[in-house]
């Protein structure tokens, strides 16, 4: 995955989002945290406009305001695309290869997507009160 620096945006930097939802781990603090940070960022770029520059802010405010948040049930599939399609797409499909993999794992938890986009509009209301 090293050429992710050459990904065109929003992709390439919401790859790290879609492998952390592809990887949600297990009910606990930690897991929850992650899965919630993730699926706000993704929400907040692919349907909220946000630009991708403002990711890290959008992940630090998240993470800092996460307590009690609930754990999500993840998908039966978590996608079809991974981060292995990408480490082995040629160069010149990679960035089509990385859009796929953002926009299916986004998809995937559409169940969930409600809760999602609530919780970052009370966190984007933190960040322009």
């Amino acid at each position: 995955m090293g050429r992710l620096g050459g990904l065109p945006d929003p992709f390439g930097s919401l790859t790290v989002d879609a492998y952390a939802v592809q990887h949600p781990g297990a009910p606990n603090p930690q897991a929850t945290q992650s899965v919630w940070v993730h699926l706000i960022a993704l929400h907040l770029v692919l349907e909220g406009g946000w630009p991708s520059s403002q990711l890290v802010r959008l992940r630090r405010l998240g993470a800092d305001a996460s307590h009690g948040w609930p754990w999500l049930e993840p998908p039966p599939s978590l996608g079809a695309v991974t981060a292995i399609d990408l480490a082995t797409a040629r160069a010149e499909t990679a960035g089509a290869v990385a859009q796929r993999w953002v926009e299916g794992a986004w998809a995937v938890w559409r169940p969930h997507a409600d809760a999602v986009r609530t919780t970052a509009t009370d966190l984007v209301q933190r960040l322009n009160p």
